[in-house]
């Protein structure tokens, strides 16, 4: 004991402290340093020579060190920052810092290149900031290939730790991508003259670094926009950007064409295109293309030009005593007003039909082939029962085409225009259903949809890159009837038909605009034969019809004439047609 006494007392003269003091220091000092206890941040140059602060999300970050920026040689300054709590552990050592950029810089042997000299790190000194450019940088990591054009990867800045001489264990480390490289040159496809303006394709690059294109015009258009890229004006490889006026704004890299405005007609242009990407990286400016923008011709204007007797606006049928839109409307309304209350009384309407339906008493043999009377036994039966019946509803599709022809004989502007292909009529039914006895009788109300698009015609005949198309809304009231007798044994098919008058609203569009609408009055018919989906899995449907008030699911084909050619009245746009439509049905 007393040997050890002597001992404490010796360490305590020469100054090392005793066995306590010795373990805190094992602890503490450079060598407790860790990688968590410095941040690594950056600063771009600003336009009046200084530095702003890059930021610190990965979008910006993995931007910024691109093609203009290395060949300009822009001011970069790194900015690493030991925190309180390491300075803290540094106690009365000094660490020396070097900025080494490239690859696995962490190993032995790597060839590292130091882009900020050395800065040493103490207590009471726990900044670094070195300043470098973006060239230096790029020439850093770019081995043998050409720094500003050929260098495309992730590289990291290492801070490399060294006390007396000796690598410290602890080496933090920030990665940021280095993009010169720029995208190959685009190629434009083709260019099609329209009104005031023209339609340019190009081939669609396949890197998936591409971010934007841009459009390019000569001379100069009435609408100039700002390049969606950096480039490097004292750079004798990128000097001819600053003269370059660009007619469209930045294109996304997933198009393959775009529509320049505000060009003049009559005017010859000569359009190119860019591609930029994600680091605002620049091709060279593609091979241009030639090209006069030209007044076209919509489907409105070749229909007019055909004296085409359809007159626009608000108003529906013949002049003079039609209805206006408002009464179809408030006539609609009407008679939803009316199904309002059938729907609260439903119990009251259901014990009348009754009282009406037992009046006649038609014999069993008839009564069981209508399926009035059903022969299942009562358990059966049970199985077979469903909720109280409302309404139907139907959405439906055919192919269909106006016959907007007629008027002229043989080919005229829609044919020009649009072909002679049908396209799809969307059509979507409510049907309030008002006798359920032999069958069922109901009133409905629908409405569809249709459109055709086309392009323009240019004077001389050809397409022009305008659209121009047709829009039909008909709205439809009618009364309906269907043998549902069969459904509801189980049976499964449902024979129906339903006629009414029709309301087609149309809309005649250019490329920018409504060019002219109105409407026109007619009729329709229409049988058909339904599928119950029931009978293929009864217990299922009977199911759904417990959770959802869902009846009978059914699919249907119909065949449906419309004659949509006025009502009489002369000045309409024929929209008649006959179609084969196909539909799914719900019973609620």
């Amino acid at each position: 004991m007393r040997r050890l006494a002597y001992i404490c007392v010796f360490l305590s003269v020469v100054g090392l402290g005793s066995p306590t003091d010795m373990a805190k220091a094992a602890t503490e000092g450079a060598e407790a340093l860790v990688e968590e206890d410095f941040t690594f941040t950056f600063d771009k140059e600003t336009a009046a020579g200084g530095y702003t602060a890059l930021g610190n999300s990965d979008a910006v970050l993995n931007t910024h060190l691109n093609q203009s920026r290395c060949l300009c040689e822009e001011k970069f300054r790194i900015n690493v920052v030991l925190s309180s709590a390491g300075q803290a552990k540094l106690g009365n050592d000094t660490v020396v810092g070097q900025v080494m950029v490239g690859a696995g810089c962490e190993k032995e042997g790597s060839k590292c290149s130091n882009v900020a000299g050395e800065f040493k790190f103490t207590r009471t000194a726990g900044t670094l900031t070195a300043e470098t450019d973006a060239k230096k940088l790029f020439t850093a990591v770019a081995g043998t290939k050409q720094a500003c054009s050929e260098v495309e990867g992730t590289f990291t800045f290492w801070l490399k730790l060294l006390k007396d001489g000796n690598t410290l264990s602890a080496m933090p480390s920030k990665s940021l991508d280095f993009d010169s490289k720029p995208p190959e040159q685009p190629s434009i496809k083709t260019v099609t003259p329209s009104n005031g303006a023209a339609r340019v394709e190009w081939n669609a690059g396949a890197s998936g670094s591409l971010a934007y294109y841009q459009v390019l015009c000569s001379p100069n258009p009435a609408d100039t926009y700002s390049p969606a890229f950096t480039y490097c004006p004292a750079d004798a490889s990128q000097a001819l950007y600053k003269d370059l006026k660009f007619c469209s704004e930045r294109v996304s890299s997933s198009a393959a064409d775009h529509r320049v405005l505000n060009l003049e007609n009559e005017k010859l242009y000569a359009l190119s295109l860019v591609a930029i990407d994600k680091s605002g990286n620049v091709s060279p400016v593609s091979a241009d293309v030639r090209v006069t923008p030209a007044p076209s011709t919509s489907f409105h204007d070749l229909y007019k030009e055909n004296a085409g007797q359809a007159e626009g606006g608000c108003q529906i049928g013949a002049r003079g005593g039609a209805p206006s839109v408002g009464a179809l409307w408030f006539a609609m309304m009407g008679l939803f007003a009316v199904f309002r209350p059938l729907r609260r009384h439903r119990t009251k309407a259901a014990l009348l039909l009754l009282a009406l339906a037992y009046g006649w008493s038609p014999t069993n043999a008839l009564a069981d082939t209508l399926g009035i009377i059903d022969p299942a036994p009562a358990h059966e039966r049970d199985k077979l029962a469903t909720s109280e019946r409302g309404y139907n509803l139907n959405l439906g599709v055919g192919f269909y085409r106006p016959d907007v022809d007629s008027e002229f004989g043989g080919d005229g502007p829609f044919t020009k225009i649009f072909g002679k292909d049908d396209h799809p009529l969307w059509q979507l039914r409510l049907e309030r259903l008002l006798w359920q006895k032999i069958g069922t009788l109901s009133v409905g109300l629908g409405v569809g949809y249709y459109g055709v698009y086309g392009k323009a015609l240019t004077k001389d005949g050809g397409k022009s890159a305008d659209e121009t198309s047709l829009q039909v809304v008909p709205v439809t009231v009618d009364l309906g009837y269907q043998y549902d007798m069969w459904v509801r044994r189980g049976w499964g098919l449902m024979p129906f038909a339903r006629a009414g008058l029709d309301r087609a609203f149309w809309f005649m569009r250019d490329e920018d605009s409504i060019d002219d609408k109105g409407g026109t009055n007619g009729w329709h018919a229409a049988i058909g034969l339904a599928f119950a989906l029931d009978a293929l899995d009864p217990e299922s449907a009977q199911q759904l019809d417990s959770e959802t008030g869902v009846n009978h699911t059914l699919v249907y084909v119909e065949y449906l004439v419309q004659d949509l050619s006025g009502l009489g009245s002369r000045r309409r746009l024929q929209l008649s047609d006959s179609m084969l439509s196909l539909g799914i049905s719900l019973q609620m």
